[in-house]
């Protein structure tokens, strides 16, 4: 797949939902489990900042309803994503495009996608 083919697909559409994944976040490690049954989880590893960069539109994430309760969000949730983790990506200091790319060839890779 040419490098103009996966930007096309990541700048014109989502591609993740596209492709049929979603995102479904730990709520308090119930749907831990779920998430498994439902396919593979993919934690991105950051700071917060970090993660703060990869959201699109704060106004559809319906806990963010300040920077501080994201903040704190992040800290009490964090341990879960990682326990969760069948795949971890690093996205310190990287924009929502170099994670997309990233991500979708780590998936790639793993005859995933």
């Amino acid at each position: 797949m040419s490098i103009t083919l996966i930007k096309n697909i990541i700048y014109n559409s989502n591609i993740f939902e596209d492709m049929g994944f979603a995102y479904l976040g730990p709520i308090d490690g119930h749907n831990i489990e779920l998430m498994h049954q439902m396919g593979i989880c993919v934690y991105l590893e950051g700071d917060f900042e970090d993660s703060i960069r990869q959201i699109r539109r704060s106004d559809t994430r319906p806990d963010f309803r300040s920077p501080e309760h994201a903040a704190r969000l992040f800290e009490h949730r964090r341990p879960l994503y990682r326990q969760a983790a069948d795949i971890t990506l690093d996205i310190r200091n990287k924009s929502f495009e170099d994670v997309s790319y990233l991500c979708a060839e780590m998936l790639l890779e793993r005859g995933l996608l």
